[in-house]
């Protein structure tokens, strides 16, 4: 007989998850902009799109759950996609590759934060697909020579 108990949301769970919501919307309008107005890989943004989206759902139903405040985060309202590209080729995977970059440290130690383990595993899994995003962004730039691997360390021998 299992009895269900509800653990109640710690502060630095509550901080980390509104944190991760505002990040997460705001990568959303970086990403619908890059795949209306991008030539590049689309596959790549419209994934990790979906994911956000999925994610930001997960925090709305944790926090309505424990009747907290939604944040509003970064809308629709704070992007003109029909504004011009104002930089150069292949931008957009740089800009996906250093939010990777980001994220890999910051979920990880969110996870490190959380003590429920519903928050713990969220975490962790952000944690795998900002390192699968840093996987796939790092290897269309290499493939496309936009950046270049740093010097190789010679022989001692």
């Amino acid at each position: 007989m299992s009895t269900s108990k509800h653990i109640p949301i710690t502060s630095t769970e509550l901080a980390t998850l509104w944190t991760t919501y505002q990040e997460k919307t705001m990568i959303m309008r970086f990403l619908e902009y890059f795949l209306e107005n991008d030539e590049n890989d689309q596959q790549i943004f419209q994934l990790h799109y979906n994911r956000a989206v999925e994610s930001v759902e997960l925090i709305k139903n944790i926090f309505q759950h424990e009747g907290a405040a939604i944040p509003i985060g970064f809308t629709e309202n704070d992007v003109n996609k029909g504004a011009p590209k104002l930089y150069d080729y292949m931008f957009d995977v740089m800009y996906l590759r250093l939010m990777a970059q980001i994220e890999t440290g910051l979920f990880s130690l969110y996870s490190n934060m959380s003590y429920r383990k519903d928050i713990r595993h969220f975490f962790k899994r952000l944690t795998a697909e900002a390192q699968e995003a840093y996987d796939q962004s790092t290897h269309l730039l290499l493939e496309t020579g936009v950046i270049s691997r740093p010097p190789y360390v010679s022989s001692c021998i």
